[in-house]
């Protein structure tokens, strides 16, 4: 069985795959430094791993819009039945006291379809930060899904 981690800080699509938010990667480092055990899951490396070649244009900056428009994110999700799903178990595999997200304005979409499946099986605790929850018509799209909402960082 896997032990119990007390933090896992999660990253959604899309982001830039050549370099990881420092977010996380600063705040995973002073938490092990605290004696926390972390984890990080990355569910942006995960699913551009396992999308088509001709797919992975979507990661474009030109393509933003298909992510933060909620109309033309569910269109573009449509072709990846199951994709919800696959984040949402391998967010709860992690076993962990506390979930930590990474948010920007394009991967809200992302984190609303895949919390509410987590929240259909999962009670632990969720905190979200970071740019995509500045702003309170962003913050609306994940506020009923979440337990804090960390601002200005």
């Amino acid at each position: 069985m896997k032990s119990k981690s007390d933090i896992l800080f999660v990253n959604f699509p899309p982001w830039d795959f050549h370099h990881p938010p420092l977010a996380i990667t600063y705040l995973e480092n002073y938490s092990r430094k605290k004696g926390l055990n972390t984890k990080v899951l990355d569910l942006n490396i995960d699913f551009y791993a396992n999308c088509k070649s001709e797919d992975k244009t979507m990661w474009e900056i030109e393509e933003f819009v298909h992510w933060f428009d909620p109309g033309l994110f569910n269109k573009q999700m449509s072709r990846f039945p199951g994709i919800f799903e696959q984040s949402t178990n391998r967010i709860l595999k992690e076993k962990t006291k506390l979930i930590c997200i990474f948010s920007h304005a394009g991967n809200l979409n992302f984190i609303r379809e895949t919390l509410k499946k987590v929240r259909l099986k999962s009670k632990t605790p969720i905190v979200v930060g970071g740019p995509g929850v500045v702003h309170k018509s962003l913050i609306k799209r994940i506020e009923d899904l979440v337990d804090f909402i960390i601002l200005g960082k």
